[in-house]
């Protein structure tokens, strides 16, 4: 119906305006264009609406969230990656380990000069002045050897082993004996004679070595034997050798003075079980007691040398037999020493 409207409306137009046909075709192609022109007004204004409305719009939150969650786990996971990549076994784990498991190189040098070595020799050689005195008893009264002074030769051997930090094990082997010795004797009704002998002391001891505290004080009790005595080098004098043998017990405490300098200071009780027939058969008992002191400074000069300055005097008695007077020995040796460690 609305074309064939269009049709009469159009033709009543041609007829009776003049040039109407023109002017009716203008319209209706005007028409028909403004039909166009809104028809395109209209759809681009649905797209323009459409594209328009999105940007109007708010915008959906699940994309969105999904962004954000996407981006927060992929800064999760730098993150992750960069701690990872910090606390790799090959970064910091490894120098972490190599701080705390493994000790400095100078701890370990502080370590092992604490300890020391794991086991030691030390040789001793030196030299000094000796005395020894006696009294004895005799079928003929009692004979005395005045305070008599000789050269002297000290040498010792001190093995040792470290067991711990404060803790060590020693072993000594010492001699001390004296150099060109001369005795007077009096033979009875005779002159005195004027002849050589020998005054010598023999040790075997072994010593732990046991720290105090923080190691600065030690404590080394010395166990073992010692042998002590004089004999002339001739033998058809009337002053016959003798010898003392017996267990000691020396007691040393160790205090360290400075760097590389020690003190040494030590109480000595022998018990003598071992007398030879030359003073039993004279009067006197089968045992005795001797009691003595000795003292020495140590000096470190470098790692292998040292200097040791020692002194050492020991009392020994043995009783009589019956009433008569006891046999007395009095032995001293000072002397200077020179070390070597192997």
């Amino acid at each position: 119906m609305k074309r064939l409207s269009a049709i009469l409306v159009w033709g009543l137009a041609g007829a009776w305006l003049p040039g109407g046909w023109l002017s009716a075709q203008e319209l209706g192609t005007g028409a028909a264009a403004g039909s166009l022109e809104v028809a395109a007004a209209q759809a681009e204004g649905g797209v323009a609406s459409e594209a328009a409305a999105p940007a109007s719009a708010e915008p959906e939150t699940v994309p969105v969230t999904e962004a954000a969650d996407q981006s927060g786990t992929e800064t999760e996971i730098e993150a992750e990656t960069e701690t990872e990549t910090e606390t790799e076994p090959g970064a910091g784990s490894d120098s972490q380990e190599a701080e705390i498991g493994e000790p400095p190189a100078g701890a370990e040098a502080d370590a092992a000069e604490s300890v020391g070595a794991p086991l030691s020799v030390t040789v001793a050689v030196g030299a000094g002045v000796g005395t020894r005195r006696f009294r004895r008893p005799t079928p003929l009264g009692v004979e005395t050897l005045p305070e008599s002074e000789f050269p002297a030769v000290d040498a010792a051997v001190r093995v040792r082993g470290q067991l711990a930090d404060h803790y060590a094990l020693e072993v000594l082997v010492r001699y001390q004996g004296s150099l060109g010795m001369t005795v007077e004797s009096q033979p009875p009704f005779a002159l005195p004679v004027e002849h050589a002998a020998r005054s010598q002391r023999v040790e075997l001891s072994v010593a732990p070595v046991m720290g105090l505290g923080d190691g600065a004080l030690a404590v080394s009790p010395h166990i073992g034997a010692s042998l002590r005595g004089f004999a002339p080098d001739v033998r058809d004098q009337p002053t016959p050798a003798y010898y003392l043998v017996g267990p000691h017990l020396r007691l040393d405490l160790i205090v360290p003075v400075l760097r590389g300098l020690d003190l040494r200071l030590g109480p000595e009780a022998q018990w003598i079980i071992g007398i030879n027939d030359s003073i039993t058969e004279d009067g006197a008992g089968d045992s005795g007691l001797a009691l003595g002191l000795e003292a020495l400074v140590a000096l470190e000069l470098g790692e292998r040398f040292g200097l040791e300055l020692a002194y050492r005097q020991s009392h020994a008695r043995v009783g009589h037999a019956e009433d008569g007077p006891d046999f007395e020995d009095v032995e001293r040796f000072a002397t200077l020493r020179v070390t070597g460690r192997l």
